[in-house]
């Protein structure tokens, strides 16, 4: 269920991306990468079912939110 929920907001992103205006700034492009390597980890966290990785990757507002303790996460898999 939760990679299916990735899966869908992964292609939401995926198919935005032709929308966004790209910076021509290094700082901004350093960033761009920085968040796609993040991306990339969490979903291959999520899909080699490596739990706690992925879990540490959650923003602290998503885990405040939605995932307060690792358990209520760890159940979701």
């Amino acid at each position: 269920q939760i990679l299916d929920q990735i899966a869908i907001e992964y292609n939401k992103y995926k198919e935005s991306d032709s929308n966004i205006v790209v910076s021509q700034s290094a700082e901004d492009k350093k960033e761009i990468k920085k968040n796609i390597y993040l991306i990339n980890t969490f979903i291959k966290y999520c899909t080699e079912e490596k739990v706690e990785g992925a879990y540490k990757l959650l923003s602290l507002d998503c885990k405040n939110d939605k995932y307060p303790t690792f358990e209520e996460w760890d159940a979701l898999f």
